[in-house]
């Protein structure tokens, strides 16, 4: 399923840990390039509070998206945004 600190899915999670379901983070760094989140929409890895975070830690952006999803107990997957990747 999409999770991602954007669409934390909060019901759909809170079902499948009462029935012991592995919540898959599908798309944790959003659609590439799709606009998302309160507005003016921002794309995710450009959210200033991932910038911030990502900066005090020495990270990028995209690396705090996806340890948001570790630390929450989801296996990440993120898709590849090109073959190159």
């Amino acid at each position: 399923m999409q999770l991602n600190p954007y669409n934390t899915q909060e019901d759909a999670i809170k079902f499948m840990l009462a029935h012991d379901i592995e919540p898959v983070a599908a798309s944790p760094l959003g659609r590439s390039g799709s606009k998302m989140g309160p507005q003016p929409a921002t794309v995710l890895t450009d959210e200033q509070i991932l910038v911030e975070i990502a900066k005090q830690h020495g990270k990028t952006p995209a690396q705090i998206a996806l340890a948001w999803g570790l630390a929450r107990g989801y296996t990440v997957i993120p898709k590849a945004a090109s073959p190159a990747h």
